[in-house]
C-alpha cells in the first residue's frame, strides 16, 4: 500500500493530482493526521483561488501566520512531505489508482471511531453518516480555468451535504450567542459561501453551492441595502441570494417551500416567533413547535435551516447556555455557540460547534476573526490530543445529562433526546440522587 506521506507529497507537488484528490484528502477519515490535512487544505485552497500551485515562499508566508504553538509541528510535517521521493510515480496515473486505497483507509478509520465511541453510543444516524462519508471518497475533476456562473450553480446536482460533514440538507442548526457576539456576521459569511459568491471551502470543508434565503423581521428598508453591501454584492445583482422581511412562521415556511433554497438563515428566533418573547412556559412550548415546523419544511424542500438565537448564561454544558435550554438544544442537529473570552473593549470571540444531541464536536473550539478584506479566520484556541478531546466531550455530555435531570426529565426521556440508551445515561452520569424516577 502507498504510504500516506507519498500520497500527500504527490498531491502538493502536482496540480493534476491535487485537483483530483484535494477534496478526498480533506476528510479526517481519509487523512486522520490533522497536520497533513492543514497542509493539503492550504495547497488545495491556493490552487482553487489562484489556479496555480503554491511555491516555497507561499508556504513560508502561510506558516508565518499560523499560531506559534502549531507552527513547528506543521513545518516539520511539511518538510517530511516535501522530502518524500515521488520520482517513481507518474501524476497522470497516480490519483485514479490510489483511490481504492483511500477508501480502505476511510473505512478502517470509521471502524476505529465506532470502537472508540462504544456500541451503546452508535445510532443508525451515525452509522449511516459514516457509511456515506466513506462512500463519498472519490476523485474530483475541477475545471481550474473556468469560474462558475449563476446558471452553473443552479444546474449543479445537489449533494446531501451543503457543507461537507457539517451542514446537511433536511436538517436544522442553531447559532447562539450573546448580543454583539457576531452571530449575524458569521451567518452572513456562511450564506455568502453557500451562495457561490464566497470561498469554496468553509470550516475546512467543501461547500456545495445553491440558492440562499436570509430572513429577518427588521422593517427598515435601509437595513437591506446595508445587508447586501456587507455580503459584498450589489443589491439586485445576485440571483442566488434572496433577503426577505418576515416575522410570520407560516410566511417563512411558504418562502422556504417555493424558493428552491438549499440554505436559510432566520435572524433571530425571538423576533421571528412572537410567542417566544413572553418568557413563560407557553414561549418554551412555542419554540419547540417552531423548530418542528421548520424541520418539516426543511425535510420537504431538502434545505438546511440555521436559526440564530440568544444565549442565557455562561458556564455549564454547551447546550445549557442556550435560551430554552435542553428542549431547544435537543431540537436541532447541529449547534454553534459564540461567546466572549477576556475583558476589555475587544474580547476574543470563541466559537464551539458540536452535533447537538450526541455532543460530538465537529471542529476544534476556535477564535473567530475577520481579515481586512472581510475573510473569516478561525484559529483553534487549543490543540488537544485525541484522548483529551474525547474526555472533554464525555464531560460535556455528563454535564448535559445532569442539567436535564435537574430540569425534571426522566432518564428514559433524556436517552430519547440524546439518541442513546437509558443504560448509557446511567453509566455516564451515575444513579439518581434527587429522588426523580429513572423510568
Amino acid at each position: 500500500m502507498t504510504t500516506t506521506e507519498t500520497i500527500v507529497a504527490m498531491a502538493i507537488k502536482h496540480k493534476g493530482v491535487l485537483d483530483q484528490l484535494g477534496t478526498a484528502l480533506r476528510s479526517d477519515l481519509v487523512l486522520p493526521n490533522p497536520l497533513y490535512r492543514q497542509i493539503v487544505s492550504f495547497a488545495d485552497d491556493f490552487l482553487t483561488d489562484r489556479r496555480k500551485m503554491p511555491l516555497a515562499g507561499d508556504y513560508d508566508l502561510w506558516l508565518g501566520a499560523i499560531p506559534e504553538a502549531q507552527r513547528d509541528g506543521i513545518r516539520e510535517s511539511l518538510g517530511r512531505i516535501q522530502g518524500t521521493d515521488t520520482s517513481e510515480y507518474h501524476p497522470d496515473f497516480f490519483a485514479e489508482n490510489v483511490l481504492p486505497e483511500l477508501k480502505t483507509v476511510a473505512a478502517h478509520t470509521a471502524h476505529s471511531r465506532m470502537a472508540e465511541m462504544g456500541m451503546d453510543s452508535i445510532t443508525p444516524e451515525i452509522l449511516h453518516e459514516l457509511s456515506e462519508r466513506v462512500e463519498s471518497v472519490a476523485l474530483t475533476t475541477g475545471d481550474l480555468d473556468r469560474k462558475l456562473s449563476v446558471a452553473d450553480i443552479l444546474k449543479m446536482p445537489r449533494s446531501s451535504w451543503i457543507v461537507d460533514d457539517l451542514l446537511r440538507e433536511g436538517s436544522l442548526s442553531l447559532l447562539a450567542g450573546p448580543p454583539k457576539s457576531g452571530k449575524s456576521t458569521l451567518a452572513r459569511h456562511i450564506a455568502l459561501a453557500i451562495s457561490g459568491h464566497g470561498p469554496s471551502v468553509l470550516f475546512d470543508r467543501v461547500v456545495h453551492p445553491g440558492r440562499v434565503l436570509l430572513v429577518s423581521p427588521d422593517e427598515d428598508p435601509a437595513y437591506w441595502v446595508q445587508e447586501q453591501h456587507q455580503l459584498g454584492i450589489i443589491p439586485g445583482d445576485c440571483d442566488t441570494i434572496d433577503i426577505v422581511q418576515a416575522a410570520s412562521l407560516s410566511r417563512i415556511c411558504s418562502e422556504l417551500r417555493t424558493g428552491d433554497y438549499v440554505f436559510v438563515t432566520l435572524d433571530t428566533l425571538g423576533r421571528i416567533s412572537p410567542e417566544s418573547a413572553k418568557g413563560n412556559g407557553d414561549a418554551y412550548s412555542g419554540w419547540i413547535k417552531t423548530f418542528g415546523k421548520l424541520r418539516d419544511a426543511a425535510t420537504v424542500q431538502k434545505s438546511h435551516v440555521m436559526v440564530l438565537h440568544h444565549t442565557r448564561k455562561a458556564g455549564g454544558s454547551h447546550g445549557a447556555q442556550v435560551l430554552g435550554s435542553q428542549g431547544i438544544y435537543g431540537s436541532v442537529d447541529l449547534a454553534m455557540t459564540l461567546s466572549f473570552k477576556g475583558n476589555g473593549e475587544n474580547p476574543d470571540r470563541i466559537l464551539k460547534c458540536e452535533q447537538a444531541r450526541m455532543g460530538i464536536r465537529r471542529f476544534p473550539t476556535s477564535r473567530v476573526e475577520y481579515s481586512e478584506d472581510g475573510e473569516l479566520i478561525l484559529t483553534p484556541v487549543s490543540a488537544p490530543t485525541t484522548i483529551q478531546d474525547r474526555l472533554l466531550e464525555k464531560n460535556e455530555r455528563i454535564n448535559r445529562i445532569r442539567d436535564m435531570r435537574n430540569e425534571g426529565l426522566k432518564d428514559t426521556e433524556i436517552a430519547e433526546t440524546l439518541g442513546v440508551t437509558p443504560r448509557t445515561v446511567r453509566n455516564l452520569a451515575g444513579p439518581r440522587t434527587n429522588g426523580i424516577p429513572t423510568q
